[in-house]
């Protein structure tokens, strides 16, 4: 059965086409290749072939994540910035590998990163490129920031629609469509903290993160919450490893503008490379997956412990 879907909020549609009906356990994860005896940038030890560090956690002593700029950066100032933030010390690890005490703090060092940033420049992107695949250069867990003097049509988009919204409603888009949203959808959920599939996925397996009561940022959350949070991101990030193999995978903080925390609503886009986009959706920016978000939805609960 083909469907045509549209997210809920922009203009972004998706064509559902299973056909194939692929498990991901056929899925087979390709490491980002290294050659024997090569030195990693970003391992302890190694601090001065990166540039200076700018935080660390701990603050002092030997740390578990380290923040730097960017040795070959997309923007420089004043047309931007761009930093690298090593999530782990651990060469080889992954964010799964991390309690949910590490995780929140690597969360936390996001968004101490995306304040200072935010007083310089228009728009601050808190991104991860995890595999080869997903566009990591280097095999160690490392996240980015790009801060730009511009608003990136996506983020724009969102913004803008989430607004109109937001002024004829009075409510948050977001905490409208989980209301009303299929529950099938749903990945799983806890106290505070909701897993759900793309309702318009640009790749298959494409899951969404976010607080269940509404919040603008990450920073608006208790520090209950923020752990909850950071359990069910784990969880989702575990169910990655088994049920997709470990596929590398994308995902993007969407935190609220300046002054928009009361109409846009803080998540987390979690996209699985499962499939290369080619012409079409390079062309046309609309996208074809093969797994439905429902059906992605019931493979991800199978693995529920």
């Amino acid at each position: 059965m083909t469907q045509i879907r549209k997210d809920f909020l922009i203009e972004r549609y998706s064509i559902i086409s299973e056909k194939r009906g692929s498990r991901p356990k056929h899925f087979e994860a390709k490491k980002v290749e290294e050659k024997p005896g090569q030195v990693c940038f970003f391992c302890p030890g190694n601090e001065k072939l990166t540039p200076p560090t700018i935080d660390q956690v701990p603050a002092k002593g030997k740390w578990k994540i380290r923040v730097f700029r960017n040795k070959f950066p997309a923007l420089v100032p004043p047309k931007g910035d761009h930093e690298i933030i090593v999530d782990t010390e651990v060469h080889g690890g992954g964010l799964h590998n991390l309690t949910k005490e590490e995780l929140l703090d690597v969360f936390l060092m996001y968004e101490k990163r995306r304040k200072v940033l935010e007083r310089k420049y228009k728009h601050v992107s808190v991104f991860k490129n995890m595999g080869r695949e997903a566009g990591a250069s280097l095999p160690h867990s490392h996240t980015q920031i790009i801060a730009s003097n511009f608003m990136p049509p996506i983020s724009a988009q969102e913004q803008t629609a989430a607004k109109l919204h937001y002024d004829k409603w009075h409510r948050c888009a977001w905490c409208d469509d989980i209301v009303k949203m299929d529950k099938k959808r749903i990945i799983t959920e806890s106290k505070s903290t909701i897993a759900i599939m793309a309702n318009a996925p640009r790749f298959s397996y494409e899951a969404w993160v976010m607080p269940k009561q509404h919040r603008g940022s990450f920073s608006d959350m208790s520090r209950a919450e923020m752990l909850d949070f950071c359990s069910v991101f784990l969880e989702i990030l575990n169910k990655m490893q088994t049920e997709l193999a470990g596929i590398p995978y994308n995902f993007a903080l969407h935190t609220s503008p300046k002054g928009g925390s009361k109409y846009y609503h803080f998540h987390v886009e979690i996209m699985p490379r499962v499939a290369t986009h080619a012409g079409y959706e390079l062309g046309e920016g609309a996208y074809i997956v093969d797994v439905s978000p429902e059906t992605a939805a019931k493979i991800y609960r199978a693995s529920k412990n």
